[in-house]
């Protein structure tokens, strides 16, 4: 289905020819901008700042859209194209979110506008704010050329609400609506959802110094984390100046003394004893590029502390007493080794979880997932009971589009591997990371997709930022694994050696990391070491040959792929 945009000409009143442009237009409101000027003028102000400057306009931007006006409290913005409208729009209420103060409404539609000098004007700007005004507070209303010029990854994340008059617009038009990431939950950012995943309360980052870049940064580093936290799957993360009953709790102290900049951070685990605690230091001049990076190391070490703690509480637990939730989280935590026998225990708790809980996003995200990941090993016989759920499984994901970034990329994958679509699993693939650009586990899933459809060059930039993101358990071996898989493919052998060795220091388990030993060291010619690795490799799949592996996953069928099973093939694996 296309979504690109097409120019046309009209005539003005006075005959003069005007260029007129069907574009996507994009039109966003603060919604209580008079109540929240009312209540602090001079925070507000400060917050529309960092709104605009660190969220509205460098994800339009990152859209290919160029914000037109800006008015205060609102935005209007064109693109070229319907996709990207409303990927921007998606984009902007994933990362507010979690907000410390404001949220929007927007409205997305795709019209004629005629360009006055930076000004755009026409039906299709009036129409675009006249949907803005009946989204939902933290949604996107779009009207029905917008949803038929979008990819169905996109478009079923909307729900049609029928034909809606207007104001001021003479036709009725048909309209869909998302409700945002909280899914009709309360839109406050100061609650957590009702689940029984471990909480942590993100404390607003303080800060003593009274001059407004630091109070700025402040607020941006407590709206970054509050985003970024919010996109993991396994973990209830709200921004709260309360403590969260049975919660973890992070704390951050922002200082600068001359040049120089410290963020102090804390992290408390439901005692209230502190378990983690790191300082980040940089340079005024470097601030933004500063601020990028403490959100990924925070997000990082934080995640892994949060993993590694609920590990040992949880296993601690009978098994009978396992809440869905805790359920999808002991399903990750068994398949930490990423090996072949752990594919079953990890099933096995992904379907207690969806049966517990059939609502719970995360745990049909998982069990589709583990079971794409199936597919590339003969598990048919050994995991027969959940092959038979997995249609079902699929279809009720569908059913949740939009919810979870991780459900929709593992439900485009399942598709994948029916209808063979590469190009528009990689639509889908970009749509999604741009969702959840710090997930490192979201990147580890893409990685692979990426590389099951043969582009490993996209691949490899996905394992790398979810190495760079998740140094801990089956994150970082199932990446080292997948990017080693991309750098056979892609000609560079010593690479896939180094990223196989760095997952080995962490599994023996996966087979990943031994078969792409063996096929670029035979590429190297180093026969001795490609014989060995590959040894390794048939204890864990001793049937496993050329065809086999083929049949189960031929990675597109690409140029890399050739290479990867060329490679195998002097190895030593049978044909």
């Amino acid at each position: 289905m296309k979504s690109r945009i097409y120019y046309c000409q009209s005539m003005s009143s006075k005959g003069q020819q005007l260029q007129r442009k069907l574009a996507a237009i994009l039109a966003a409101d603060v919604v209580g901008y008079s109540a929240l000027m009312h209540k602090d003028e001079h925070a507000t102000l400060l917050m529309l700042d960092h709104l605009e400057s660190d969220i509205v306009t460098p994800t339009i931007a990152g859209q290919s859209g160029r914000v037109v006006k800006s008015m205060g409290d609102g935005w209007l913005a064109r693109f070229d194209s319907a996709a990207q409208a409303v990927t921007a729009a998606m984009q902007l209420q994933e990362q507010l979110a979690e907000h410390s103060l404001m949220n929007m409404r927007i409205g997305v539609h795709v019209g004629d506008i005629t360009e006055k000098g930076d000004d755009i004007l026409g039906d299709g700007v009036n129409i675009a704010a006249r949907l803005e005004r009946i989204a939902p507070t933290g949604g996107i209303a779009i009207s029905e050329p917008v949803h038929l010029n979008i990819e169905h990854t996109l478009a079923d994340a909307f729900k049609a609400v029928g034909k809606k008059k207007l104001k001021n617009i003479e036709r009725s038009l048909d309209v869909w609506i998302h409700d945002g990431p909280h899914q009709g939950a309360s839109q406050s950012s100061h609650s957590f959802t009702e689940t029984s995943l471990p909480k942590l309360s993100i404390h607003p980052v303080t800060c003593s110094d009274q001059r407004t870049e630091l109070k700025e940064m402040a607020a941006a580093l407590t709206s970054d984390f509050g985003s970024y936290f919010r996109t993991i799957n396994w973990l209830n993360a709200a921004i709260s100046s309360t403590e969260p009953p049975e919660g973890y709790t992070l704390r951050g102290m922002l200082r600068r003394h001359g040049d120089r900049l410290r963020l102090e951070a804390r992290l408390n685990d439901p005692s209230g004893s502190e378990i983690w605690t790191q300082k980040f230091d940089g340079l005024v001049e470097a601030i933004f590029d500063w601020q990028d990076e403490v959100v990924e190391k925070l997000l990082d070490a934080v995640s892994g502390i949060l993993i590694q703690s609920e590990t040992a509480k949880l296993s601690a637990l009978p098994e009978v007493e396992l809440t869905a939730e805790q359920c999808v989280l002991m399903g990750m935590i068994a398949w930490s080794d990423a090996g072949i026998d752990s594919y079953e225990e990890t099933l096995a708790y992904h379907a207690r979880a969806i049966e517990a809980k059939p609502t719970l996003a995360a745990a049909y995200a998982e069990a589709i997932w583990t079971m794409n990941g199936a597919r590339t090993y003969d598990l048919r016989r050994e995991l027969s009971s959940y092959y038979e759920k997995l249609p079902r499984w699929i279809e009720a994901g569908r059913q949740m589009a939009g919810q979870s970034p991780t459900l929709d990329l593992s439900v485009a994958v399942a598709d994948y591997n029916v209808d063979g679509d590469a190009d528009r699993l990689s639509v889908a693939l970009e749509q999604i990371r741009q969702r959840a650009p710090l997930d490192a586990r979201l990147h580890l899933f893409m990685g692979w997709g990426y590389n099951w459809a043969g582009f490993p060059k996209m691949a490899l930039s996905c394992f790398q930022t979810a190495l760079r993101l998740g140094r801990y358990g089956a994150v970082f071996v199932g990446a080292s694994g997948g990017a080693a898989t991309s750098c056979v493919m892609l000609g560079r052998d010593h690479d896939a050696i180094a990223f196989a060795e760095a997952g080995l220091r962490f599994s023996k388990n996966y087979a990943a990391l031994h078969s792409t030993r063996a096929a670029a060291h035979a590429m190297l010619g180093e026969p001795e070491k490609a014989s060995v690795a590959l040894a390794q490799m048939l204890q864990m799949e001793p049937s496993e040959t050329i065809s086999k592996w083929r049949s189960n996953v031929d990675y597109g069928g690409s140029e890399g792929a050739k290479r990867y099973f060329e490679a195998l093939r002097r190895a030593g694996l049978p044909e």
